[in-house]
């Protein structure tokens, strides 16, 4: 019987034997390789087929977007210690770096900003 396997780099993430393969909602941080390999139905069999394959690219800026609207910083009012609040910047959303409030000069790149919080 033949399949279809989906791969993400070296990532298999299912394959279809007959019934539809769904994956919902993986997120894939690229550059990267999507590949869909298909095996015949049968051996010698070159009939007709269809594969529909759906991906949506989003692009960093809107992601992040997405995360500073949903998410807020709050500190419980019977915390056990004392809380540090820390700003942080990045120009890639992986690499982060100690910030100060201010003014922040032109850059040719994006900056992101994300506060958290360290208990003592």
């Amino acid at each position: 019987m033949g399949s279809v396997a989906v791969k993400v780099g070296d990532i298999q993430l299912g394959t279809y034997t007959g019934s539809p393969l769904t994956i919902k909602d993986a997120v894939f941080a690229g550059p990267l390789t999507i590949s869909v390999d298909c095996l015949p139905l049968r051996p010698g069999f070159s009939g007709e087929g269809a594969l529909l394959f759906t991906y949506k690219i989003t692009t960093v800026a809107a992601v992040a977007e997405q995360v500073a609207n949903a998410q807020a910083i709050a500190i419980p009012a019977d915390t056990i210690a004392p809380v540090d609040v820390i700003l942080e910047s990045s120009t890639d959303l992986m690499t982060w770096i100690a910030a100060l409030p201010g003014n922040y000069p032109v850059s040719p790149a994006r900056r992101f900003f994300r506060v958290r919080t360290v208990l003592h």
